[in-house]
Formats: structure tokens, sequence, C-alpha cells
């Protein structure tokens, strides 16, 4: 079918779409973030799924990667073939190179001039926006293959070469607008240059949707029994059969008595003996628009294909014509849903009742592991089948294809049921057989399952660990950065343990546990510093600061200290009292962020404080950001002392009092500089709080404090450097 895939339609939207994940902007800034498990598309892990580690199969994922999982879980692996073919799609294959480009191949003809450029799309008659490729690249590389034939025969120079050169750069003038035809021969060229001829004018009509004189011209030139076109003009009054029927902008609207009678065409050549050379791609249009005709019954038939092993020409060619057609509804048509596989993936994706009830059914029915995990996938806690799926999870053996699904969605029903310390001796067992069989992401949401279970300081420490399986939304960096490993980091989970449930003196000391990776470890003392700089504890402010290396002095007069606070931190723009989930504070810690990424938003207005920092600027930059959030709830950490949960509770409040952090710093250097004049850092000191007012994270009290600053600055030290570098304030 992929001859045909240059009508589908391409849209071109120019606009903006204000389209968000919980983590990220629609368009800008691209920062990194790591992905711990994926939603729709398993990036890094392709290659591992189509060898059969498919690990946690979610319903969102693209279809091609569903088909690949029922495989699997069928008991029908794909074939080395398969693998082959499902590689070349990843790898966004096309069509083999051709030996010449026709831009290379018109440069043999100095004397014709420049290249025209070709534009390949054009606009869909009755439609302002819809576009659609005219040219493919099958046309250009045709003409070129021709011109090298006739350079040869001729000689680049000969007037026969340069005729045909200026009437095919007629012809594709019109792929893009245009319904210029060239002029028929006259005479006193080669035989074949009046055939060629012949062929570019149908192919000007065709080109400029003139396709009724299209049709007619290629239908001449099949009679003619002298034409090198001969063969394939059949085949070309069935393209504009096709082209006509298809080329409407109602979206999925096809003119069916056309199609059936390019049908009628294509089966002609096919059952034509002379005609072999173009069997197969008439065989692909054919089925192409059989799929218009019957869209159900031709997905029926490529699933039936898809369903057992093939070659991997035979199975990719499949699965293109697979997605297509699911793309365009027809695994909605009744007569598809006939083939399991597709009634698989729909079901699997349908979110309603009724996908449960079917699922539920199927399986009763079948005894298929298929079934079990679109069942178990989709079942409530309080469902009255729960306790035969449980049983039939608890059997799936680990070297089944849907063992990680099947498990994950046991151990969530356990769990929801109340019965942790099932949820937890399942883990348990699991976890060391994930480690061999799953693939990370799979690792990633049972340990998270477990880590949700813990109650003890040695369990947190042992399951916040996660892989990061890739960087991006959607994932920019696909594989490993150091050694054979993906690198560990902390998930949602464990962020938010980390920030709403420890003490600073439990976060210093995680900060020493050689069970956690150096990077971890750099991140809970960042934390750890930042807090205990912000809640006056100078001792242990003092420490991390040995530990990370750090030079501050913390004087013991307690106006002094705030000072020194606020100046270190308004130099060292990374610095925020809380961590946000696979997204490490930046290591050039002085480095100042454009985009407003530095220091920290108001605790008090971001109902959770795991959250990307530019989209929690975003978010709390509005006059009054009170009204649009509440306050982060405290979560002691379960297995935290009586008197390490009181400790921690007092120190939530200050934190929560400390407010945004453009505010801060500048109100401790204003009381500052207003009794310490003389002091040299003062000027610089002022300087970087204007500064931290425009690109910090404020509030409607923020201008206050951008004023102040700037006029102290500029009354008290109008002729120093910093004076003349701060020439505004801002509100």
């Amino acid at each position: 079918m992929r001859p045909a895939r240059e009508l589908v339609l391409v849209v071109l939207v120019v606009a903006l779409l204000s389209v968000t994940t919980s983590h990220a902007p629609a368009c800008g800034p691209y920062l990194e973030r790591a992905i711990f498990h994926f939603q729709s598309l398993p990036a890094l892990e392709q290659k591992e799924m189509i060898a059969g580690r498919i690990g946690v199969v979610q319903p969102r994922y693209w279809r091609r990667f569903l088909l690949v999982a029922y495989r699997y879980m069928s008991g029908v692996p794909l074939s080395d073939g398969e693998r082959a073919g499902f590689l070349d799609i990843l790898d966004a294959r096309s069509e083999a190179a051709p030996s010449m480009t026709w831009e290379e191949a018109r440069k043999l003809v100095p004397k014709a001039g420049p290249v025209p450029r070709i534009n390949r799309y054009r606009k869909v008659p009755g439609s302002e926006w819809q576009m659609f490729l005219n040219c493919p690249p099958a046309a250009t590389q045709t003409a070129a293959s021709t011109l090298a034939d006739r350079v040869a025969r001729f000689g680049a120079d000969s007037p026969a070469v340069l005729s045909w050169v200026r009437a095919q750069d007629t012809v594709f003038s019109n792929c893009g607008d245009g319904a210029a035809v060239p002029e028929p021969d006259t005479g006193g060229l080669p035989e074949i240059s009046s055939e060629d001829r012949a062929y570019q004018i149908a192919a000007a009509y065709f080109y400029s949707l003139n396709f009724g004189e299209a049709q007619r011209r290629f239908a001449e030139i099949a009679e003619d029994k002298d034409s090198p076109w001969r063969d394939i003009a059949p085949y070309l009054v069935a393209r504009c059969l096709l082209r006509k029927a298809t080329l409407d902008p109602r979206p999925g609207f096809a003119d069916r008595d056309l199609l059936a009678r390019a049908a009628v065409q294509l089966r002609a050549v096919i059952d034509d003996p002379s005609r072999t050379s173009l069997h197969n791609t008439a065989n692909g249009l054919l089925r192409y628009v059989d799929s218009r005709l019957a869209p159900g019954s031709e997905l029926a038939r490529i699933a039936a294909d898809l369903d057992h092993p093939s070659s991997g020409e035979e199975f990719l060619d499949n699965l293109l014509d697979f997605q297509i057609l699911m793309d365009k509804g027809a695994g909605a048509e009744p007569r598809a849903r006939d083939s399991e596989l597709i009634d698989w993936i729909v079901t699997f994706q349908d979110q309603t009742p009724g996908a449960l009830v079917h699922s539920l059914e199927r399986w009763h029915a079948t005894s298929r592991e298929t079934w079990l995990v679109a069942a178990l996938v989709k079942l409530p806690p309080g469902h009255a089948e729960l306790e035969p799926l449980l049983s039939a999870a608890a059997a799936v053996k680990p070297e089944s294809a849907a063992w990680a699904t099947a498990t994950y969605h046991r151990v969530r029903l356990l769990t929801a049921t109340n019965r942790r310390d099932e949820a937890r001796a399942v883990l348990d067992e699991a976890l060391p057989i994930a480690a061999e069989l799953a693939p990370p992401s799979a690792q990633n949401l049972l340990r998270g399952q477990r880590f949700a279970l813990g109650t003890t300081r040695a369990e947190f420490l042992r399951y916040a660990k996660r892989w990061v399986v890739g960087i991006g939304d959607p994932p920019w960096w696909q594989g490993p950065r150091n050694d054979n490993q993906p690198p560990r980091q902390f998930d949602r989970d464990a962020v938010m343990v980390l920030n709403q449930g420890l003490p600073v003196a439990e976060l210093a000391g995680l900060a020493a546990e050689e069970s956690l990776s150096e990077p971890m470890r750099r991140e809970v003392a960042l934390l750890a510093f930042t807090r205990a700089l912000l809640l006056d504890e100078p001792k242990l402010a003092r420490k991390l600061a040995r530990t990370l290396e750090l030079q501050i002095k913390l004087p013991d007069d307690v106006d002094a200290r705030r000072f020194e606070t606020a100046f270190f931190l308004l130099r060292h723009p990374a610095f925020r009292p809380y961590l946000v989930s696979g997204f490490p504070i930046r290591h050039d810690l002085a480095g100042f962020d454009d985009y407003r990424d530095n220091w920290w938003c108001s605790l008090a207005v971001q109902e959770s404080l795991d959250g990307w920092p530019f989209m929690k600027h975003q978010e709390t930059v509005m006059p009054d950001p009170s009204r649009l959030a509440r306050s982060p709830v405290a979560r002691p950490a379960p297995f935290l002392s009586d008197a390490a949960r009181e400790r921690f509770l007092d120190e939530w409040r200050r934190l929560l009092a400390v407010g945004p952090s453009p505010n801060y710093l500048a109100a401790a250097v204003i009381d500052y500089a207003r009794g310490h004049r003389n002091d040299a850092r003062v000027p610089e000191a002022l300087h970087l709080a204007v500064r931290a007012t425009r690109f910090g994270c404020g509030d409607k009290e923020t201008g206050k404090y951008s004023q102040r600053a700037y006029a102290l600055l500029h009354s008290r030290y109008a002729n120093s450097e910093w004076a003349r570098k701060t020439k505004y304030w801002y509100k």
C-alpha cells in the first residue's frame, strides 16, 4: 500500500497551541527533565520490547507497540525478519536512495540553465489550509533516471535532450500550483522524443489536477505499442481515478464509484502477464483502494497476516498499513473486530466500562493472558471478579511477556484493598526477578509501588532510587549517559518525602548515606544546606558547606548572619529549599537562568513542591498568587520518631512563612544596608537584590522591595559600578 501514501493529506497548522504537561510548557524553553517510565512511546526500550522484554504495558502506548505486546503475550514472538523490519520503521525508514536525484541529473544539461525549484505540495481544491504531496520523490526519481538515459543516448547538448528538459521543467512547475502544459513535439527529433512528450503532457495534466484529461492521455499511451511508457500507463490511469476520488477537503471523504473503477483498473494490470514488473506496485495500490472501500475488512485481513510470523518486508508493509487504518478509525468497524488482535488493541485502549466487561468475557472464554492483562488494567478494587483475577495474575510465570504487567496490577489491587503485607511480599519476590527480566521502566514502576508500602528509613533509601530512562518530554535522549546503565535519580514520590516529610537534620543525615549515589547525595545535601540557611541553623549549615566545599561565613550575630545568607544566595541562584523530581539542581550553582528558574517560589502557594520550576514561576507570578494554589501539605515520613516529627512540623511552618525568594533576599539586604553603610559588599548586594526581583519568582509585593533596594543603591552609592549596572527597578 506504500505507493498510495502520497495521497495522505498534510495539515499545515501555523499556530501556538496551549498544550502543556504537568512538567513542561507548550513551547520552549525546552529544559531537561528526567523520565522514569513511558506512557505512550517506550523510547529507550523500543529495541528491548521488540526482543520480548515488553515491561508494564500501558493503554496509551502507540498501537504498533501494543501489537508487539500482543504477539509476545500470545506466545507468538516476532521472527528475526520481523524484528529487523520493525527496526526499519523505528529508524524512520525511507525508500532506498536513488542512484541520482533530479537535481543531479538536471545539472547534466548545463545549457538548460539553472535547476528550477520544485514545490512538491499543492493546496487541496476547495480548502484554504490543507495541502497534499502532489509530486512525490518517485516522480522526480523517474525523471532523473529518464534524463540520464536520454543523455547517454543523445548527448547532453543534443536538441532532443534540451527539449525534453524544458518540457519536464514545465511538468514540475505544476507541482505547487499552475496548469502549464509542454508544447507538443513538432518533429525533427528522434521518435522516442515524441513518445516522451506524450507522456510528459499527460503528467502535466495530472499534476495540474486535470485528472480527466490525464486519464484519457494515459489510456492512449497504453494502446501505443511503440511507447516506452506503455506498460506503466494503465497503472497511471488507476492513479488518476484514485487521486480524483480522494482529493477532497472533507475529512475521510472518497468517491466510492471512482474507487471501484480504480480497483477494476488495478486488477486488470495485475491480471496482465505482460506487466509483471508492475504487479507488486499495483497490488499495493489495490490494497489501499480496498482499505478505503471496506476499511474494516482490509484491517482484519492485515491483522490476520500480522498475527503470525512473516518476512521482514511483508511485516513492515502490513505494519505501516495497520497503523494508517487504525489511525483512521478502522478498528471501530465491526468487521475489524473479528480479528482478536484488533479486538484486543481496541479494547485495551478503551476506557469505558464496557471495555472491562468485554475483557472479562473474553478472558473467561479463552483463558488467554492477553485478556487477563486487559481485564487487570481496568479492574477497580471492589469488583466482583477481584479474587479470580488476583489468583490468575499470581499464576503468570516470570518468563511470560505478561508477567510484569500482571504483577504491577496485582500489587495495585492488593494495595488498594488494604492488603499491604501481601503486596509487600509479592514485590519482595518480584523485584529481583524484574532486575533480570524486565526493562528499567518496569523496574521503576515496581520499585515505586514498594516505596509506597515502606515504613522504615532503610526502605526509603532502598526503593527511592530509580533508573532514568529518558530525558525530555518526549524523550530527546534515548540512551544511557554513563557506562552501561542509565543514571539513577529521585522520582516524584521520593522527592515528595524529601520536600514535605523530613526535618533538616534527617536530610543532612541522608546526604551522608553511602547507599545513595554521589549525585543523589549532592542533591540532598544542597537541599539540606539551603533549608539550614533559611531556618537559621548555622552549625548544621557550616557542616554541610564543608561537605559541599562551599565558601560562606556565618557569623554569630543574627543580623549579620541573615545578610551573609542572603548575599550568598543572591550570588548562587541555583539554590532552593526543595527538589524537583528528575531535575537536579544546576551544577553551576552561581549560574544564572534567563528563564527565571532561579532560587525559589513561595512554598506557601505551590500545592506540591515537586514541579517544574519554570512552570511554577509562570503559575505564581500573577498579582495575587495566593488565589492560584493552596499551601502544600506536610507529610511527615512514617519512620520519624515523635520528636523528629514535631521538629519537622515546626520547620515546615517556618519554611512556609519565608515567602518568595526575591522578597526574602531583598528584605535581608535592605535591613542590613541601613545599619552597615560602610560594608563594601552592600552595593553589590543591593544590585543583586534588584536583579532577583526581575529574574526570581515573585508576587504582588515584590515591586516594593525592588524599588526600595534600587532607591537605597542610587541614593547612597550612586557613583558605584553597581549603581551604574542597575538602571531600573521592577514591579
